[in-house]
């Protein structure tokens, strides 16, 4: 299946892409599809325990299972002031 990352702010800029278009397995999960964007670049490892996650939109736990079309958002944490 098909999925849409969407990578913002200091994850965008590691990689040098703001969507990156993935195939994955069916019932892949977002860890599933974050090992994989790890796996592919490296330099993101770093920030694997600040990542913040949403699944169209809306926030989402790691363990979420994909379908496809889904998009995945990887944001940074959210600070205020």
């Amino acid at each position: 299946m098909r999925i849409r990352l969407k990578l913002f702010a200091t994850f965008r800029e590691v990689v040098g892409e703001r969507d990156i278009v993935m195939e994955v397995e069916a019932r892949s999960t977002v860890e599933d599809v974050v090992t994989e964007l790890l796996g592919t670049y490296p330099k993101l490892k770093v920030h694997k325990d600040s990542m913040i996650y949403s699944v169209n939109k809306e926030y989402a736990d790691s363990s979420e299972t994909l379908s496809d079309g889904d998009e995945v958002g990887i944001l940074p944490p959210v600070t205020g002031g």
